[in-house]
């Protein structure tokens, strides 16, 4: 049976939340400032590991890097552009509202996948600016709900927890309608509680799903909210490799609210030996 591990690296963006993921996670480093979750997927031993196919994802990897610009937020290519046994798919997506961080973020995660996942067939990192992923077997068009990182809030909604559900579940579920039909497939909404209230809500899909393939995966994602959804915490995510959800009590992206500042990307710290 494949095993993998996910390494916390990325506390600060989740600072708020309680890790709810089925996966085995071990703390992989610690630092004033971790960085992001990863995963090497379907590692092999050093000997049967192709180098042809090594070599395929280092040449991935080195395009990614040079293809990630501040205005386009996604790309995906293959090395060698034939369909191969050694064939390395690999793509890149950054988060919207942080358009000035995307360049330097996906360099950064893929030198950290090379780094890491040295015998890994397939990995994935996730930042709070972007996302990198590559593997040994062609993932655009498929909808992907493994690995997956889930959190809740750890803060309770205090107020009538039976209409903060349902107001948020009604958000959720426009927002996938709207993601799944938009061109970027990335819908982004905050609705009010009170008078005084607001909850804030984002979804995304990779842009190469269909809508009827944006629509599974955020179905999916929606009814994978920690314990289920909307169970009276007051912010929740999901990711999956092909789609994601938030909402939270309070503006999360720049285009919730103008006055924002974009999370650091430092230097990636010294890392720990898994267990």
């Amino acid at each position: 049976m494949t095993s993998f591990y996910l390494f916390i690296l990325h506390l600060s963006f989740f600072s708020l939340f309680l890790h709810c993921s089925p996966y085995n996670i071990i703390q992989g480093a610690t630092h004033e400032n971790p960085k992001a979750f990863y995963n090497c997927t379907r590692n092999t031993t050093s000997a049967s590991y192709s180098v042809a196919y090594r070599s395929n994802v280092k040449t991935l990897l080195d395009w990614l890097s040079s293809n990630a610009t501040n205005h386009d937020r996604f790309y995906n290519t293959t090395v060698p552009t034939g369909h191969t046994p050694n064939t390395a798919y690999g793509s890149f997506l950054c988060t919207r509202g942080f358009p000035k961080l995307c360049q330097q973020c996906v360099t950064q995660a893929a030198k950290l996948l090379s780094s890491l996942c040295t015998i890994a067939k397939e990995a994935i990192i996730w930042y709070e600016v972007c996302y990198v992923r590559y593997s040994d077997r062609s993932f655009f068009s498929a909808v992907e709900e493994s690995p997956r990182l889930s959190f809740m809030n750890d803060h309770d909604y205090k107020g009538p927890v039976e209409r903060f559900n349902a107001i948020v579940w009604d958000m959720l579920n426009d927002l996938r309608n709207e993601a799944a039909s938009a061109s970027d497939k990335c819908a982004d909404k905050s609705v009010n509680i009170t008078d005084n209230q607001k909850s804030y809500g984002s979804v995304w899909c990779l842009p190469y799903l269909s809508k009827d393939k944006c629509r599974w995966c955020l179905s999916e994602a929606i009814a994978n909210n920690p314990n289920g959804c909307c169970t009276g915490k007051s912010g929740a995510t999901v990711i999956f490799p092909s789609c994601g959800i938030k909402y939270e009590l309070y503006p999360f992206l720049s285009v919730h609210s103008s006055s924002m500042s974009p999370p650091p990307l430092l230097n990636p710290p010294p890392f720990a030996s898994p267990g």
